[in-house]
């Protein structure tokens, strides 16, 4: 049976008016968003990007901290802040473009995961599927959460450090937690260090270390670079230690390429 063509009039009453499409935010992500500290600013920081990735018809977007601070009424800090939590969620990305001639910075833009349902496509969920959340919501959901070990071993580390400095931790929320355990999987990931062998006894070095205990009161900071050298926390962590700590009796893992701007002594010895 042959299907009629609609005539100019039908066809202009069912075009699809990408207008009027509703902003979608789906369960899975309003769980997430509902169970962390300041939900309902990370709800309407999320949608204003959403939006903004609609009318600029890109999820790689270019909301500067103002623009976005003037379009939801709210400070600079409070906006900086927020869009924190959402990079620490894996919600969104900052992304540099450089020049490629001469390496220079020529644009920031703001990348967006979009995740509406558990049915979404496996690129827009993996970073989403990363982060997970409470086991309640892990199960009712079916998001994969980070890995046991990672998150358990964020836990017992900020707990400890607690009790260490309880005038300055004053308390550990589930996104602190789940913070750290997200630094834990770019030390691996991204940095290449195994954490069995190296960030794991370098750790716990710091945690009963004077001065390292009171500089890492969080794992998330363990990536900051430094103002002084260029290296991140972790790094100056590592070079600080004593020849006979530890780490240094470990095997470097196989394939850690050398860091940059590291003790060259350090990186041999690890090697041995």
């Amino acid at each position: 049976m042959r299907t009629k063509k609609p005539s100019e009039k039908e066809a202009t009453q069912i075009r699809y008016d990408q207008e009027a499409e509703p902003i979608v935010l789906g369960k899975p992500l309003l769980d997430l968003l509902l169970d962390q500290k300041h939900p309902a600013d990370l709800i309407a920081l999320y949608a204003f990007y959403y939006y903004t990735a609609k009318w600029q018809r890109t999820i790689q977007i270019k909301a500067t901290v103002g623009f976005t601070a003037k379009g939801l009424n709210w400070g600079t800090d409070k906006t900086r802040a927020r869009k924190k939590d959402l990079i620490g969620l894996g919600l969104i990305e900052d992304v540099m473009v450089r020049n490629k001639t001469n390496s220079q910075i020529a644009a920031h833009y703001l990348k967006i995961n979009f995740m509406w349902n558990k049915e979404s496509s496996k690129a827009t969920l993996r970073v989403f599927q990363r982060v997970g959340n409470t086991e309640a919501n892990a199960k009712s959901t079916n998001i994969k959460r980070y890995p046991s070990t990672f998150v358990k071993y964020s836990k017992s580390f900020h707990e400890r450090q607690q009790r260490n400095w309880p005038n300055l931790i004053k308390s550990i929320p589930k996104e602190k937690i789940l913070q750290g355990a997200e630094t834990i999987r770019k030390l691996v990931e991204l940095d290449e260090f195994d954490f069995n062998t190296v960030i794991k006894p370098a750790l716990e070095y710091a945690i009963d270390d004077d001065f390292w205990s009171r500089q890492i009161l969080s794992l998330a900071s363990l990536r900051s670079k430094s103002a002084s050298n260029g290296n991140t926390k972790f790094v100056n962590l590592l070079t600080s230690m004593p020849d006979d700590s530890h780490i240094k009796s470990k095997k470097r893992p196989a394939g850690l390429r050398l860091i940059k701007g590291v003790n060259i002594g350090f990186q041999q010895q690890c090697q041995k």
